[in-house]
């Protein structure tokens, strides 16, 4: 964690060494990640800068720095665009381009005196930028301006621009998340208009989508989680194969390096009038190659392991529905090689009755799941999985990889909803609608809020 160190000038910088001002630099760009990460830094809520106070998130006229280089060339430098997002009550991401690479920080203060830094970023590797100034007071109009270098010394300082930050809202306690364990964090704050964006693309590092029309962002407080959500539509009736949301969270895209263990943790919410036909995916974590659809693992070339749901055991008259699984398209679980086309169904229990777990419709559910890789040779891979903070699966005996290599490393996250399997019998009689948010990706365990 970066502190930033300031002298109190007044009253009202003296509470603000209350409030820590941490200054988290986002991994994107920067290739850090976000250490001692708490619910406030991570929480999003949709910040619309349309009126004449916050003029912060219209772009910044080309600023332009000018100078004679050794051997007499004229060098020049521009700022093409700088907006302020992603706004909460104690923090925001501010984001920025320039016309090549640059290092750059945030002059920052509750006055146009400013006199709070964020960290000069590290290298010339990027023009486009992003930094989250987290600590900061509700409801407080602040003050910044960007100073950006390139390599060879040329640099400038943009005009101030200002945001404010929201009010006080309602402290849903802490998300444990320490230590230098935060890889990514994803939420869906943003225009309607930005769904299947290339601003919504890179910020997800995404590798490939089939985002459709079926997805869109909301406020409706029945509908998100807080802030803005994706709400996600499942037709119904006729089952379609492009009829659905799916995307690839890369990790080198997101400047993650590849891992061996890892967390995923989300928020669901099934919205009533869902159906449990047959069996569903949800998103789940992946090798830097995914296995799904029925193609064969190997041990050299990838895997999967999808959150989803099944019709549970015995007659089917009663069976429970909406049984949570993980669809794992793995090696091999023990002794136990992969012989089905369409992988391992692991149903979760409630560890102490036995019993399977069922899925609620009508509230926000909080699903996590821990992928540990085995070592080459050895069946002690682990996939463990939680609903609402309660274990339903655990397994230590399972064969991702039979060698080391790239494509069986732990490298993205699969957005992958769906009805089916395949045909109209997976297909719900009618539209369904679930929501998605807070996604988080951590080398150590999350939790709920």
């Amino acid at each position: 964690m970066l502190i930033a160190s300031y002298y109190a000038m007044n009253l009202r910088s003296a509470l603000l060494i209350l409030s820590s001002f941490v200054i988290v630099i986002c991994f994107q760009n920067c290739g850090s990640q976000f250490e001692g990460v708490t619910q406030t830094e991570l929480l999003e809520k949709q910040y619309l800068a349309q009126s004449q106070s916050s003029p912060s998130n219209d772009q910044e006229e080309p600023m332009v720095a000018t100078n004679n280089d050794s051997d007499g060339s004229l060098s020049t430098l521009k700022l093409l665009s700088q907006k302020v997002w992603q706004v909460t009550d104690s923090s925001v991401k501010v984001s920025w381009t320039t016309s090549h690479y640059t290092q750059g920080y945030i002059e920052y203060g509750l006055s146009t005196s400013l006199g709070f830094f964020s960290e000069n970023e590290e290298s010339f590797k990027y023009n486009k930028h992003n930094q989250v100034l987290s600590g900061l007071l509700p409801g407080e109009k602040y003050y910044f301006k960007i100073h950006a270098k390139d390599e060879a010394g040329h640099s400038f300082v943009s005009s101030i621009k200002n945001f404010t930050t929201l009010e006080k809202s309602e402290d849903l306690g802490p998300i444990v998340v320490s230590g230098n364990n935060y890889l990514f964090y994803g939420g869906f704050e943003g225009n309607e208009g930005q769904y299947a964006s290339t601003e919504f693309k890179d910020y997800w590092g995404i590798r490939w989508s089939a985002l459709g029309n079926y997805g869109r962002f909301t406020t409706d407080k029945d509908k998100s989680y807080r802030g803005q959500s994706l709400l996600v539509r499942y037709p119904g009736v006729n089952l379609v194969s492009s009829l659905r949301v799916s995307y690839a969270t890369d990790f080198k895209k997101l400047k993650v390096e590849l891992k061996e263990e890892a967390y995923l943790r989300y928020y669901v919410k099934f919205h009533p009038g869902w159906e449990w036909v047959i069996s569903g995916k949800f998103p789940g974590l992946a090798g830097h190659n995914s296995i799904t659809g029925g193609d064969a693992v190997n041990g050299k070339n990838g895997w999967s392991q999808r959150w989803g749901w099944y019709y549970g055991e015995g007659p089917s008259a009663q069976r429970k529905k909406g049984v949570p699984i993980i669809y794992s398209y793995i090696y091999a679980k023990g002794k136990d090689i992969k012989t089905s086309k369409y992988g391992f169904k692991f149903r979760l229990y409630d560890q102490q009755t036995k019993k399977e777990m069922v899925y609620p419709v009508g509230e926000w559910v909080c699903l996590e799941q821990r992928v540990k890789l085995n070592d080459v040779g050895k069946p002690n891979g682990i996939i463990q999985a939680w609903v609402n903070g309660e274990m339903g699966l655990n397994y230590n005996d399972i064969t991702y990889r039979t060698t080391e290599n790239e494509e069986t490393m732990i490298g993205q996250m699969l957005f992958s909803t769906f009805y089916g399997g395949g045909g109209n019998i997976y297909a719900p009689t009618k539209d369904t609608y679930a929501s998605y948010d807070d996604f988080v990706i951590s080398e150590k365990r999350i939790g709920c809020h």
